[in-house]
């Protein structure tokens, strides 16, 4: 038998802010990968390996204009095994 707990965030303003930009990043660097993977089938019949996958991903949140955890966007693809 398994146990769970439910928590709930009491956020503020800027702190839910803060998690939609670490979302949307993360939901970036995952639709990204995605079709990087898809486009590698498609064109030529070949699957991509998740170092290359990370590589083609990789985004620099600073010049972007967002101060994100670096960790949160290297997580955002974990990506489906090829």
């Amino acid at each position: 038998m398994s146990k769970s707990f439910k928590y709930r965030l009491r956020l503020t303003e800027k702190q839910k802010s803060l998690c939609n930009q670490i979302a949307g990043s993360c939901r970036y660097v995952w639709n990204r990968g995605l079709a990087l993977k898809k486009q590698a089938w498609e064109e030529r019949k070949e699957r991509i390996s998740q170092i290359q996958k990370q590589r083609q991903t990789r985004l620099i949140p600073t010049s972007s204009g967002y101060n994100l955890n670096q960790s949160a966007l290297q997580k955002g693809w974990p990506g489906p095994t090829a």
